[in-house]
């Protein structure tokens, strides 16, 4: 992601937003009704990325929790949160749309 790379995030926290992201997004794609819409959100001081799908049964609006280790799924969302520095989950009747933010350290480089 070009946004990411250009944003100023040191490789180690630009790598955990882009694993936080891959969670979200497979979580659309294999949970959810498609399409799986991405949009990229860089601004001066953050960078947002919301995936939308039309699936509006999500019902786990609270913070995700650490599910049991040994489980082979299930914890996507808590990875997530814990790759960034704000997840948010907005289900209703038009889909779901999680919204996970990084916010910068340093000043971002112009794209």
């Amino acid at each position: 992601m070009r946004a990411v790379a250009s944003a100023g995030l040191d490789p180690r926290r630009a790598d955990g937003f882009l694993v936080a992201v891959n969670e979200i997004v497979t979580n659309a794609l294999t949970h959810g009704v498609p399409p799986a819409v991405v949009n990229v959100f860089p601004t001066r001081t953050a960078i947002q990325v919301r995936v939308h799908d039309r699936g509006g049964s999500f019902t786990n609006r609270a913070a995700p929790v650490q599910q049991v280790p040994l489980e082979l799924h299930g914890r996507g969302l808590w990875i997530a949160s814990q790759l960034t520095d704000e997840l948010r989950v907005d289900s209703g009747a038009d889909g779901t749309t999680v919204t996970a933010t990084v916010r910068l350290r340093t000043p971002p480089v112009p794209i």
